[in-house]
């Protein structure tokens, strides 16, 4: 068949290369098409988050893939069936965790903080989901086909059903489910896409000098620091008047050195003479 002619020929497939593009020794053509979707996967996630759904090109995702354009076309209908399957998959693998959680026998407090370390690390874990996901709110949605919509309100389904349940026990107060998710999730996007702004920030405040705890911005934990800190905040704002609030599901980072000293004599001066 022509498609797959040109899957096996072209560039690509004789061992070319876009101009620029380092070196890759040719593999066997059969394992080269058993790892082609995988590769084509990442780079269409890459491609879109890096340039959004409207300037993303098959020919870009084709180089950033480092095979020919027909490849894609074999795995893919287009762009937007690529498009729609990134999402769907991220979406589709969250949903199942959730609906697991909201299974299982623990109690609804803690169903709704693993919910929340569930939605936050499959976030983390694809690096590209988040500036995809800002992008497209940033488009209005308009990219979303319905496939994609069913994914998301599996997953919308999936909090709102654990925050009603928490109601109905009256450990949750009455509020609007629905906003409290987005309430929940949008920080946790916005955190993780804001990953290059942090950057420049740690860089600009480390040359000011500030008085800033630069591991809570870009450092190696801020990603735990600030889903501790969610964590506390979402069981604050959700708990019923007079409950105590989820308990973390992680112990707080450790302070730096020079904070600790602070804390400690801030806590002694709260607690005032013995």
């Amino acid at each position: 068949m022509l498609t797959n002619q040109l899957v096996t020929s072209g560039p690509a497939a004789r061992g070319g290369r876009p101009r620029g593009e380092p070196h890759v020794t040719p593999r066997p053509a059969d394992s080269r098409t058993a790892d082609s979707r995988t590769a084509i996967f990442g780079a269409a996630a890459a491609e879109f988050a890096a340039r959004g759904f409207a300037a993303a090109t098959v020919d870009r995702i084709a180089a950033r893939a480092r095979l020919n354009k027909a490849m894609v076309y074999y795995h893919f209908d287009g762009k937007q069936a690529l498009y729609s399957e990134v999402f769907r998959e991220i979406f589709d693998r969250l949903g199942g965790r959730l609906d697991a959680i909201a299974r299982s026998d623990a109690p609804t407090p803690e169903k709704l903080g693993r919910a929340v370390d569930a939605i936050a690390r499959t976030a983390h874990a694809e690096p590209h989901f988040p500036a995809m996901m800002a992008r497209e709110m940033a488009d209005a949605g308009i990219h979303l086909d319905r496939p994609i919509i069913a994914s998301m309100i599996r997953v919308v389904s999936g909090v709102v059903g654990i925050l009603r349940q928490g109601q109905q026990q009256g450990v949750f107060r009455d509020i609007d489910p629905v906003h409290a998710y987005f309430a929940i999730v949008a920080p946790l996007v916005f955190f993780l896409a804001s990953r290059p702004v942090r950057e420049r920030l740690k860089t600009a405040i480390a040359d000011d000098g500030a008085a800033v705890d630069l591991r809570a911005i870009a450092g190696p934990d801020a990603f735990e620091r600030m889903l501790a800190e969610h964590q506390h905040a979402v069981g604050m704002i959700v708990a019923a008047p007079g409950r105590v609030p989820a308990r973390r599901l992680r112990p707080r980072p450790p302070r730096s050195s020079g904070r600790r000293g602070a804390a400690s004599r801030s806590r002694s001066n709260e607690r005032g003479p013995r």
